[in-house]
C-alpha cells in the first residue's frame, strides 16, 4: 500500500516511501521508484527508465525525437532493462542483445535526498560513450553510487545509436544528428522536471566521456542547448577530434540502403532510401550497419566513425550548421566553464592486442595513412612527410616495437 501527500501547488514535492518503494508526483503521472545503497551504506532513491521522448518508431524512425506523453496510473521506474541499438558489445554480453529496442529513450535520474524534503540540489547528466554506436545510460552500466555521497542529482539519459541517431543523406530528408536532438531533448526534460525530483534547474552541468565528451561540446554550439545547463565537462573527447565527424555520410546511407534492398541504387532518392529504411525491422538496419568493414585507408579513429554527427543543411531544426573549427574560429561557442581531461590509460588493455600491433605496423609501412582528411593534403609524397613529423612529434621516430612505446601511445 502506497500513501501519497498531496501540497497542492507543490506538484510532485510530495512522496512516501513505503518499504523500499518511493511514489512521486509529476507533471506526466506517478512515478514509483526504489530506496537504494550506496557504496558506504548512504542511501540514495533512484528512478529508472522514465520516458523523456515518444518511442522513435514508424514515422519517428529517422525523425527528430517528440516529448514523451502523460501516462496514466504509476509508471514502474524501479528497473532499466531496455538500451538503444547497439553497433557492438562493449560488455561482451549476450544478454544486451535481449534488452536491445527502438523504444529506448529513456533516462535515471538518482538523488541522495529524498524530494519531499524541498531540496535544491545541483544536477549532472551524463552521456555516456560508445563510439556513438554503443553504450546506455542504464544502472548497470553507470550507476550513481560514488556521486550519492556528494550531495548531487545525477542524472544518465540513453539516445539513439549508430544509424538510427546519426545516418543521414546530407539534406532535409534524413537530416541526422538524431543522437544529439535526442540528448537535447533530454536537456529540456531536466530543465522542466528536475525540480520535482528535488533538483535544481538552474545548476545543471553536462558532462561525458569519449563519445559523449564530443556530445557535450557539440551542445556548446548549439544556441537552443545553451540554456539548458551552466557548466560542461569533456573527458578524453571532443568536437574537434577526427573521428568525433564523419565525412563520407551520404555514401555511408546508401551502402546501408544498398544492403537492405538488392534493387537500391546510388541513383535512388533520399526519399527512396527514407521508405527503405522505414519498412525495414531495426535489427535488419542494425545487422547491415554493423557489417562495414574498417580498413587502414579508412581507419576510423582518424578519418570519423561510421554514425557520427554531421553538418546539417541549414533548416529550422538543424542542430549542427557550421563546421567546428570555423565555429570556434567564429567564436560561435557557448561561454560557460568548461573542463576538458582525459581518461588515464584508456583502451590500454589492447597495447598487445594482434589486430592493434598489425595496425601499427601498417603506419610505420606508409606514415602518410596517419593524416587524416581533415588536413586536406592530397600529394603523396606531402603526406608521407607530414606523416613523418606528426611520428617525430609523438614517439620521437620510433618504431611501435620498440621497448615501452605501446604504452606511451
Amino acid at each position: 500500500m502506497y500513501f501519497i501527500i498531496n501540497f497542492g501547488v507543490f506538484l510532485g514535492i510530495l512522496l512516501c516511501v513505503y518499504g523500499e518503494k518511493i511514489l512521486l508526483q509529476t507533471p506526466s503521472g506517478l512515478i514509483m521508484g526504489t530506496k537504494e545503497y550506496g557504496l558506504h551504506g548512504t542511501t540514495f532513491y533512484a528512478f529508472q527508465q522514465v520516458p523523456y521522448a515518444k518511442p522513435p518508431i514508424g514515422n519517428l524512425r529517422f525523425a527528430d525525437p517528440e516529448p514523451a506523453e502523460k501516462w496514466k496510473g504509476i509508471l514502474d521506474a524501479t528497473k532499466s532493462n531496455k538500451i538503444c541499438y547497439q553497433q557492438n558489445n562493449m560488455l561482451g554480453l549476450e544478454l544486451l542483445e535481449e534488452m536491445e529496442t527502438e523504444d529506448c529513450l529513456y533516462l535515471n535520474v538518482y538523488t541522495p535526498k529524498n524530494p519531499s524534503n524541498n531540496s535544491s540540489l545541483p544536477v549532472l547528466i551524463y552521456i555516456h560513450g560508445g563510439g556513438f554506436v554503443s553504450g546506455s545510460g542504464n544502472f548497470d552500466f553507470f550507476g550513481p553510487h560514488y556521486f550519492m555521497e556528494h550531495n548531487i542529482i545525477l542524472v544518465t539519459p540513453n539516445y539513439r545509436l549508430g544509424p538510427f541517431g546519426f545516418l543521414t543523406t546530407g539534406d532535409e530528408i534524413i537530416p541526422g544528428n538524431f543522437g544529439l536532438k535526442d540528448q537535447q531533448l533530454a536537456l529540456k526534460w531536466v530543465k522542466n522536471n528536475i525540480k520535482y525530483f528535488g533538483g535544481n534547474p538552474q545548476e545543471v552541468t553536462l558532462f561525458g566521456q569519449s563519445a559523449g565528451a564530443a556530445s557535450v561540446t557539440f551542445h556548446l554550439l548549439n544556441k537552443e542547448s545553451a540554456s539548458l545547463f551552466r557548466a560542461a565537462i569533456a573527458q578524453s573527447g571532443s568536437m574537434l577530434t577526427p573521428w568525433s565527424f564523419q565525412r563520407d555520410h551520404n555514401e555511408i546511407a546508401y551502402k546501408v540502403g544498398c544492403g537492405l534492398d538488392n534493387n537500391f541504387k546510388n541513383t535512388n532518392t533520399s526519399q527512396d532510401l527514407l521508405k527503405i529504411l522505414r519498412s525495414k525491422p531495426a535489427s535488419d538496419i542494425n545487422r547491415v550497419a554493423a557489417s562495414f568493414k574498417e580498413s587502414i585507408e579508412n581507419d576510423q579513429i582518424l578519418q570519423g566513425f561510421w554514425f557520427t554527427p554531421t553538418v546539417e543543411p541549414a533548416h529550422p531544426k538543424a542542430f549542427i550548421t557550421e563546421k567546428q573549427f570555423m565555429a570556434l574560429e567564429n567564436g560561435k561557442l557557448s561561454k560557460v566553464p568548461l573542463m576538458i581531461g582525459i581518461t588515464s590509460e584508456e583502451l590500454i588493455s589492447k597495447a598487445n592486442d594482434p589486430y592493434f600491433l598489425s595496425k601499427l605496423q601498417q603506419y610505420d609501412n606508409d606514415l602518410s595513412m596517419l593524416i587524416n582528411k581533415n588536413m586536406h593534403i592530397e600529394d603523396r609524397l606531402a603526406k608521407r612527410e607530414a606523416g613523418e613529423t606528426l611520428r617525430r612529434i609523438y614517439t620521437d621516430g620510433l618504431l611501435h616495437d620498440n621497448p615501452g612505446l605501446a604504452v606511451r601511445c
